[in-house]
C-alpha cells in the first residue's frame, strides 16, 4: 500500500497549460481534476477519476483521458497518484 492513501471523494485541482511558454506568459489556462474514487473503482488509474477543462466529463478506468492522465500520474503511484502534497509543500518552506 501507497504511503498515502486518500479517502474517497478527495477532490486536487490545478492549473495545466499548453506549454511551457504559455505557462511563463500567465496565458489560457484550463483547470484539470482529480477526483478520488471508491475502493476498486477505477484499478488503471488507482482509484482516481480525471477531468479536463470545465465542461469536461469523469474519466476513468481505461476510457482516453483517464489513459492520457495515468500516463504521468502512474510515476507518484506511490504517493496515490498525486505529485504534490503537504508533505512535499513542507520541503520549499
Amino acid at each position: 500500500m501507497a504511503p498515502y492513501k486518500y479517502p474517497e471523494g478527495t477532490i486536487v485541482v490545478k492549473e495545466t497549460y499548453k506549454n511551457k511558454e504559455v505557462w511563463e506568459k500567465k496565458g489560457k489556462k484550463v483547470l484539470t481534476v482529480m477526483i478520488k474514487q471508491a475502493d476498486g473503482t477505477s484499478p488503471e488509474t488507482g482509484d482516481w477519476g480525471y477531468i479536463m477543462g470545465a465542461k469536461g466529463k469523469l474519466s476513468t478506468g481505461t476510457s482516453k483521458w483517464a489513459k492520457f492522465c495515468t500516463k504521468c500520474h502512474v510515476f507518484a503511484a506511490s504517493k496515490d497518484y498525486v505529485f504534490m502534497n503537504a508533505d512535499f509543500i513542507k520541503t520549499l518552506e
